[in-house]
């Protein structure tokens, strides 16, 4: 039958590791700290706003719910032409970019929400003048490249990108927070796996009950500070030499037959 373990018995081990969990939790925390704080790079992103609506030729006409849909319909559209060579190439050669096409297009995010006309470009950069540049040439080129394509004028940008202040990575306090659980959690681990492969007899219930051996007598438990006190020093007569002379025989003899 196996051993139960009480909560108790869960708390006095963890508290016996406690140390150690301490030391994983702390190294874990400042691992986190010096990777968030000092060797990620800052990355910022700016967003501009993007607003499809009628085209020119529907805008006297009265607002119908067929010309909304079609809006929005357009945008997963215009989305696939923002991440495209046909925009992101004119972007490139304006701001002189070090940047390939491909690699403008793993910064460039499009976001939309659901029945609304309004779509977002967002561009991540280490810089965050650079990522607010980005964003709102890409904005103003895709506005001038799809009047060309699809003869429409029916994009209007609503709102400018700004320079961020603050970077969206790497998120400080959920790696500082993630970071703390999993060096508790690495601590707790090793505590219960050292105590589980431990086989040695911890209690007399376990002698007791489970071997069904009676207890003969217990041994006192000394502590190093115990032993050192003047209270607890034995005391031993000295050990004399043997004598080997005659007279030394003859009283050991005497005492041999006594």
């Amino acid at each position: 039958m196996a051993e139960e373990i009480s909560l108790l018995d869960l708390w006095k081990m963890l508290k016996k590791h406690l140390r150690t969990i301490a030391m994983t939790t702390i190294v874990f925390g400042f691992l986190s700290m010096v990777y968030s704080f000092v060797l990620a790079t800052p990355i910022y992103q700016a967003s501009t706003d993007i607003l499809v609506n009628r085209s020119t030729e529907a805008r006297d006409q009265s607002v119908l719910s067929q010309d909304i849909n079609a809006s929005l319909q357009l945008i997963n559209t215009y989305s696939d032409v923002i991440r495209n060579d046909v925009v992101l190439k004119p972007v490139a050669e304006e701001l002189n970019a070090p940047e390939t096409t491909e690699e403008l297009r793993n910064k460039v995010k499009v976001d939309s929400k659901n029945n609304s006309q309004v779509f977002s470009i967002s561009v991540t950069d280490e810089s965050p003048e650079r990522a607010a540049e980005l964003a709102n040439t890409v904005a103003k080129v895709f506005n001038k490249q799809i009047k060309k394509m699809m003869k429409v004028d029916n994009v209007t940008i609503i709102s400018k990108a700004v320079a961020p202040k603050y970077p969206i990575s790497p998120k400080k306090a959920i790696n500082l927070l993630v970071a703390i659980v999993l060096g508790m959690a690495l601590g707790v681990l090793y505590a219960m796996i050292k105590e589980l492969a431990d086989n040695t007899v911890k209690r007399e219930e376990f002698i007791t009950d489970e071997l069904g051996w009676p207890v003969l007598g217990q041994v006192a438990e000394f502590s190093s500070s115990d032993l050192k006190s003047k209270n607890s020093v034995i005391k031993t007569e000295p050990i004399q030499k043997e004598d080997k002379s005659q007279y030394g025989r003859l009283q050991r003899s005497r005492r041999d037959r006594v």
